[in-house]
């Protein structure tokens, strides 16, 4: 396998996470991915645990005290959400696992392509932009630098994901404050309630944003990993420019 020069791997500039060593074993097991299992199985009980919980008041409503009731509510809630946080979050450690797949395929391929080259004169090389089977390109000699969303997405994924965690977790400890002053202090536990919901999908959404920003840093490594796949095979680099419906 090759090994990459400094300014080879998407300028280096989206290096946030960390593209394996050429010479890993690629069919040892992915240490994300059993992350990412885990959260998911953490996720589903903690939702398991609200929908029983759910199912207890639904009881209380009908035959038993509302006061009860109101309090498994108060908690369930955040619970229910706190479920999704950790969906959410095993879905982005298996997408950081796809981003490290993909580079080595990446690098077995520019292992293999020089070997397999066939011997012939080199072709004169017109840069710029040019009308490819696939629409417009560019043509170069280098992989093409990096889009400004692809850099974005290389360095916010991750405080994104950190900040939606902290809301989500933050929203679930103030539901067990609610659940507590339901019985003593109605109306504050109903302001606090609105904070819950308020806090909590705000932190869903943080959540959803660093799940986008880790599916464009994987564009963004299809993007540079075939622009250099392209030099080993001793060819110049065309990549497609982003259409219009793309950008909007």
């Amino acid at each position: 396998m090759l090994i990459l020069s400094k300014g080879d791997v998407m300028t280096a500039s989206l290096e946030v996470i960390r593209r394996p060593s050429p010479d890993v074993d690629y069919r040892a097991k992915s240490k994300y991915r059993t992350v990412g299992i885990v959260l998911g199985a953490v996720g589903l009980a903690i939702a398991g645990v609200a929908v029983a919980a759910n199912l207890t008041a639904a009881g209380d409503l009908s035959t038993g005290d509302p006061t009860d009731a109101a309090k498994i509510l108060g908690w369930s809630f955040g619970a229910n959400t706190l479920a999704f946080m950790a969906l959410k979050v095993g879905i982005a450690v298996t997408l950081i696992a796809i981003v490290s797949r993909l580079w080595m395929r990446v690098d077995a391929i520019k292992g293999a392509l020089p070997v397999l080259k066939a011997d012939a004169p080199d072709s004169p090389v017109h840069t710029g932009d040019i009308e490819s089977p696939y629409g417009p390109a560019t043509e170069t000699t280098t992989v093409a630098p990096p889009l400004l969303i692809h850099t974005i997405a290389a360095k916010a994924w991750a405080p994104m994901l950190a900040m939606g965690a902290m809301a989500v977790v933050g929203g679930f400890v103030l539901s067990l404050v609610q659940a507590g002053n339901i019985a003593t202090d109605p109306n504050l536990a109903r302001q606090q309630g609105a904070w819950v919901q308020g806090v909590q999908f705000l932190g869903e959404g943080l959540l959803l944003a660093g799940i986008s920003f880790l599916l464009g840093t994987i564009l963004a490594g299809l993007r540079a990993g075939g622009g250099e796949a392209q030099l080993a095979a001793g060819v110049s680099v065309k990549t497609l420019k982003m259409p219009a419906t793309a950008k909007a």
